[in-house]
């Protein structure tokens, strides 16, 4: 009962078919191959970023380097730091420019 899959005449039609589709099963196994190699190689070269809280105190790494800074606020990948008034830059910086105080 209902619709029977057409059958080719021509008798090479089905072999074409079955090893275009043992090309395209090879291509999707070398593809989560390369993938996964890709993973593995720049997950060696990744490093965690140092973990903050509030009220910890850190050392913003810049030309400006005056003391410690207080963290106010951590954010996704960047912290509100509470700067000296005297001091004319933003106070939300990238967590890549300051690392935490171990004194």
């Amino acid at each position: 009962m209902g619709v029977e899959p057409m059958t080719s005449k021509v008798e090479a039609a089905e072999g074409v078919a079955k090893s275009w589709f043992q090309v395209f099963q090879d291509v999707k196994a070398n593809l989560a191959k390369a993938r996964s190699w890709q993973k593995q190689q720049a997950d060696r070269c990744h490093s965690s970023a140092p973990s903050y809280s509030i009220g910890s105190q850190s050392r913003k790494l810049s030309e400006k380097w005056i003391g410690l800074y207080k963290v106010l606020e951590v954010l996704l990948n960047t912290l509100k730091l509470k700067l000296p008034r005297n001091m004319r830059i933003h106070p939300v910086v990238n967590i890549s420019w300051v690392k935490p105080y171990l004194g």
